[in-house]
């Protein structure tokens, strides 16, 4: 472990000059081996990204835990017996826990374990082999370059990049295509850079501990969160991908921070994360494009090829149209295959709700239902018509719709009670595996509907055996007064749904007239009843406290010759 003092020296000290051509890593009990130059072509040296680091995907430990004696003293007044590290380099440890190597001649960092000597041959070795490569490409390597070399498990083959902390971009010295590196497609070069520049940051963020970043970087990156922060607080889809309150979190936490030299890699690996971040979805929307997304439900790519077959318009039709309601929903949550954290949670925080809420409503119709049932069949168990038959069919078909409704709502809730915490890659995973690639979204959506219509249905068939059950009446007027009623009901209901189905079609302006028509349409009757009762009032007055002008002349009064 490098000593304190040189640390601290290296987090304040400029870039270093350019490495020589070969590295020469001087006395090691286990020599590298020579490389070949000039640089000969093979496949065991691979280019890589920063996003495709292993970091996270490594493998067991290879000593497993076990009791160990501790010396008088240890690492107070005696040494440990863990080795220094190879001459020339510098050790690190991220702030997540992991160790990292820094050459500051050479500028290269590794998070292979240099501390075995093998180890240390096989980066000298591939070292040696990326300089003969700028070598014979004539490339002349900028002091603001930094290679990176992830060593693969077998130690017969390597990966690398270069990033420049001037330009702040991630590069390659050979010709390569995105499809190679697994970089998403891109619209032209401008839109490439996004994405190299996410990958620098991405690569500042693993190995934040021996740069040091000009202060315009944290100016700039607070600039950007004020932006967003208001720009979320304004509007409903902006493609912002951090909440207000997410916003002025790290704004604060910006403005309490330290910038000791002890503090600074912290801040870098905060401030690297964030940019990484906020250029992932600068690559997303096109940002800087001449056709940028301004808006989260702008759809920037055509859609795929959608089949709408006529059982799922039956579907639709049966579930009263509601799916069409969550389809669209859903897609304006998914478009160009994008997704945010906020409004998905938004949603399924809401729909959770609606299915609590349907769950009630459709255990306690449930329980009326059977109750009913059990009523009907000991009123009519001494009758048998097909009448009887008619009423006993439709009342289970309510008992079954209500547990339907309840079991769907519950079953879903399961399924979905973790959504609401989760981030735009569980999103993005949950609308991936939902997506059915000839139907879309519209089985889910029908999922969605199913408590709903359910209950609807359940309703529906309540009502239908109080109709029957109103046909056993012998006075006709009973009957007319139920039959009415349920008409009116029905009517109401249908009314609702047409009016409020088509709410989120209507433009501001027809939006505003329609809701003044139905305040029209909703007091109308009452000013007219005011306005005749107020006649009426008028009118009909006592005699005794007549107004002189509406009735001039008076009755005399009772004793009056």
């Amino acid at each position: 472990m490098a000593s304190t003092s040189e640390r601290d020296h290296l987090l304040d000290q400029e870039l270093a000059p350019p490495p020589d051509p070969q590295l020469d890593y001087g006395t090691m009990d286990d020599p590298p081996p020579p490389g070949p130059p000039p640089y000969s072509e093979s496949e065991s040296l691979r280019r890589t990204t920063a996003v495709q680091s292993r970091r996270y995907q490594k493998g067991l430990l290879e000593a497993l835990p076990e009791h160990r004696p501790i010396s008088i003293g240890l690492f107070a007044i005696s040494d440990s017996d863990i080795p220094p590290p190879p001459e020339g380099w510098l050790e690190f440890v991220h702030p997540e826990g992991q160790t990292y190597f820094y050459h500051p001649e050479a500028r290269i960092v590794t998070e292979a374990n240099l501390r075995i000597p093998a180890h240390v041959g096989s980066i000298t070795f591939w070292a040696n082999q990326v300089h003969s490569l700028v070598a014979a490409h004539g490339i002349e390597l900028q002091e603001s370059t930094e290679l990176m070399l992830e060593l693969d498990e077998d130690g017969l083959s390597c990966r690398y990049y270069f990033v420049d902390h001037v330009h702040r971009v991630e590069f390659w010295i050979d010709d390569t295509n995105t499809e190679e590196l697994d970089i998403p497609p891109v619209t032209s070069t401008g839109h490439l850079k996004n994405v190299l520049q996410q990958h620098y940051w991405n690569h500042v963020e693993y190995f934040p501990m021996h740069i040091s970043l000009p202060p315009s970087v944290e100016e700039e990156l607070v600039a950007s969160l004020t932006h967003g922060c208001i720009d979320f607080m304004t509007s409903n889809l902006t493609t912002f991908p951090y909440t207000a309150e997410e916003c002025q979190t790290f704004i604060k936490l910006f403005q309490t921070s330290y910038d000791s030299p002890r503090a600074k890699g912290y801040k870098n690996c905060v401030i690297a994360r964030l940019w990484s971040e906020l250029l992932s979805n600068y690559f997303l929307n096109l940002h800087g494009e001449p056709l940028a997304r301004l808006s989260r439900t702008q759809q920037l790519l055509p859609d795929p090829d959608i089949q709408n077959p006529w059982y799922i318009r039956v579907i639709f039709t049966m579930f009263f149209d509601t799916p069409a309601q969550y389809l669209q929903t859903l897609r304006d949550l998914w478009v160009d295959e994008i997704t945010y954290s906020s409004p998905w949670r938004k949603f399924i925080t809401d729909m959770l709700q609606e299915w609590k809420n349907l769950a009630s409503w459709a255990a306690v119709l449930l329980i009326t239902a059977l109750t009913s049932l059990s009523i009907l069949i000991l009123w009519t168990s001494s009758l048998s018509s097909f009448l009887t038959n008619l009423e006993q069919m439709t009342m289970i078909a309510a008992v079954l719709f209500s547990f339907a409704s309840l079991a769907s709502s519950v079953v879903l809730i399961h399924i979905h009670k973790f959504q609401k915490s989760s981030h735009a890659y569980d999103a993005a995973q949950y609308f991936r595996h939902a997506f059915h690639d000839s139907l879309g979204f519209q089985p889910l959506a029908i999922i969605f509907a199913m408590p709903w219509a359910s209950f609807m249905w359940a309703l529906i068939s309540v009502a239908a055996c109080v109709f029957l059950v109103s046909l056993r009446f012998s006075s006709v007027i009973t009957q007319l007064i139920i039959w009415c009623l349920e008409i009116a009901v029905c009517v109401s209901i249908y009314a609702i749904l047409q009016f409020f189905g088509k709410l989120k079609y209507l433009s501001d302006f027809e939006l505003d007239m329609a809701i003044g028509a139905v305040r029209d349409f909703i007091s109308t009757p009452w000013r007219v009843f005011r306005r005749r009762r107020r006649r009426a009032a008028t009118i009909s007055l006592p005699r005794h406290i007549t107004s002189p002008r509406l009735s001039p002349r008076l009755s005399p009064p009772d004793d009056a010759v």
